[in-house]
């Protein structure tokens, strides 16, 4: 029987976990490779051939349960659309944007709704340390704002809540396909999950980016990467690197636009599911909205079913949340669904194009012809996969140097023409 190893082979597998909680034997592990993928690992000694790790791959899809039942598969079913924040003020404070995923933990936590809920958390470490935890009481919640934009087995974590009976899972759009997959492989976890909380996700970066951001910043201490800090400002908000001893240094918030093309895994570039498709709700940051609070942040918010209608309806009538509605097309424009279709047509095209394996669905989403400007970015991406870590690290580096240096002499250039520009003014 094929086995997670195909998936691997052909960049199909987005690291969710849901291999390494389906599997029986307990002969997969979740690793993070060089480059900074998040792969599953096959103990051969373990393994018995039975192919459910690879019949149940979200990422392959061959139940066809990941499409939306919509006209448009990227955006699904929409029944609301807000734009809002958490009114508790230490929850709001605490926020990447809005606060919003936050607040409905505490409040399906404190309506007994939920006795468990499956989390990401990061850990103060001398390396970026992402983990998926199950948490059950509000106290936890604190310290799992902010989110991550690495890969994380969210997943995984599934197989610490035997003993719960409700739970909520927050995650991305793969990570909520894993569940959907998961869910349909057993009822015991089709009855467990309760809510799906989604996060709108444009793509996850390699961890190994990580290394290139903290360079020589706090080498061998205890530190973690915010990746977005609102404290000054939501739209401008900055990339810290702060210690356990509150020794606090800000990264050039360009550095990490550089680095998203070198470390998305090539499955990100053919992802339907950046607006989380098969969530009960959905929450991300409200690009291209109007009456949006840019200084403290704002979060935009999604109902897709009726039960995650009822539960924004009741944290406002509870005021948990101050939301108002907002107009769909607005949300999709702002998102940049119409260029997502355009690069997931060319990313696919690719796929086909070097023979790998695809999810099911991929001919519903039509296939480009053209896949030249995507081409490179992934062939660059397999090519520097090979590499260790090192090697990639350092390659990295010389990069941002080489970028910051055509940067200033760009400037040093410009400066002449802009003075004579002003004289002539």
């Amino acid at each position: 029987m094929d086995n997670i190893d195909k998936i691997k082979d052909s960049h199909l597998c987005y690291g969710c976990g849901t291999c390494n909680v389906i599997c029986g034997h307990q002969a997969i592990t979740m690793k993070y490779d060089d480059i900074g993928r998040l792969l599953p690992m096959i103990d051969e000694t373990k393994c018995t051939n039975c192919g459910l790790c690879y019949s149940h791959c979200p990422s392959l899809d061959l139940k066809g349960i990941q499409l939306p039942h919509a006209e448009d598969k990227y955006i699904g079913k929409v029944e609301k659309v807000y734009v809002g924040k958490a009114t508790d003020e230490r929850i709001y404070k605490n926020s990447q944007s809005g606060g919003l995923v936050t607040a409905t933990l505490k409040y399906l936590f404190d309506s007994e709704k939920i006795d468990a809920a499956v989390v990401c958390r990061v850990e103060d470490a001398t390396e970026y340390t992402p983990k998926a935890i199950v948490i059950t009481k509000t106290d936890n919640l604190f310290a799992c704002q902010k989110s991550s934009y690495v890969p994380i087995d969210i997943v995984s974590a599934m197989k610490q809540t035997e003993q719960y009976h409700s739970i909520a899972v927050v995650g991305t759009g793969c990570h909520i396909q894993g569940i959907r997959a998961l869910q349909s492989f057993n009822t015991k976890y089709r009855d467990k999950v309760k809510y799906r909380l989604g996060l709108i996700c444009d793509r996850t970066l390699c961890k190994t980016v990580t290394d290139v951001l903290y360079g020589y910043y706090y080498k061998g201490q205890q530190k973690r990467l915010i990746w977005r800090d609102k404290s000054l400002s939501y739209k401008n908000a900055r990339i810290l690197i702060k210690t356990t001893d509150n020794k606090i240094v800000q990264v050039p918030t360009w550095k990490r636009h550089k680095l998203k093309d070198p470390f998305t895994n090539p499955r990100c570039r053919i992802c339907f599911d950046k607006l989380n498709t098969g969530a009960d709700i959905v929450y991300g940051d409200p690009w291209g909205m109007s009456n949006v609070d840019w200084n403290g942040g704002m979060s935009l918010v999604m109902s897709r079913t009726s039960e995650g209608a009822k539960i924004l309806k009741e944290m406002m009538h509870y005021l948990l949340a101050d939301l108002r509605e907002a107009p769909l097309e607005e949300a999709i424009a702002g998102q940049h669904i119409e260029k997502r279709k355009k690069d997931v047509s060319s990313a696919l095209s690719c796929y086909h194009m070097k023979g790998w394996l695809m999810p099911s669905y991929a001919t519903t989403l039509n296939p480009s012809e053209d896949g030249s400007h995507i081409r490179p970015l992934i062939d660059k991406f397999v090519k520097d996969s090979s590499k260790s870590k090192e090697e990639i690290i350092r390659h990295n580096t010389i990069y941002l140097r080489n970028t910051a240096v055509k940067s200033s002499v760009l400037n040093i250039l410009k400066s002449p023409i802009k003075l004579v520009s002003k004289i002539i003014r």
